[in-house]
């Protein structure tokens, strides 16, 4: 019987597997290290833009709010402006209103003024044209014309036409609806003659 010593020799087969395995493992774990620091470097880069992002977004923020704040600011200097124009508007047609009313007045001033103007006229017309006992200058204070009393005088009606210092005429009629003419310079004296009117 024979004994066969074992074979301590390495299988060629697995050796030469071995190597190509340890050189892939060495590839696997430089891949590895590879990502890891890419990854590492990627994670890094990422958290500065990110930083840097929001920073800058935080500074637009800034700017949007204090943007926003002047328009607020803005908004309320025009609304106080608008207020400011309506209220203008307001005192403008009030004071339309209050110069029409003015005119108005001013045109019924006008009206009574021009109506006062023809009552006087008529007034003095009427004073010039009846008169009484009394010394009256034609001219000035009656109207040259014929005079004519207005009733029956009593008996002792008197009347008289100066010129100057002269009785141009005269009468005492005693009674009835005496009358004469005067004028310009002249004046007609009454005496209880009652009321006498220019024809």
């Amino acid at each position: 019987m024979s004994t066969s010593t074992p074979n301590h020799e390495p299988d060629k087969q697995y050796i030469s597997l071995k190597k190509p395995v340890a050189v892939l493992s060495g590839i696997i774990a430089l891949v590895v290290t590879l990502a890891a620091i890419s990854g590492a470097y990627s994670i890094g880069r990422n958290q500065s833009i990110e930083a840097n992002v929001a920073a800058q977004a935080a500074a637009k923020h800034t700017e949007f709010t204090k943007i926003s704040n002047e328009v607020k600011d803005k908004h309320s200097d025009l609304d106080a402006a608008n207020r400011t124009i309506a209220e203008a508007d307001t005192t403008k047609a009030g004071i339309a209103d209050l110069q029409k009313q003015h005119d108005d007045l001013e045109r019924q001033v006008k009206d009574k003024q021009s109506e006062l103007d023809g009552l006087t006229q008529k007034v003095d017309a009427a004073k010039k044209a009846s008169i009484s006992d009394g010394t009256w200058q034609v001219g000035t204070d009656i109207d040259p014309g014929t005079y004519r009393a207005n009733s029956e005088v009593p008996s002792d009606c008197y009347w008289e036409v100066l010129s100057g210092d002269n009785i141009v005429k005269n009468d005492l009629p005693g009674g009835g609806f005496p009358q004469t003419t005067v004028s310009a310079g002249q004046q007609l004296k009454l005496s209880s003659c009652g009321t006498w009117t220019k024809q």
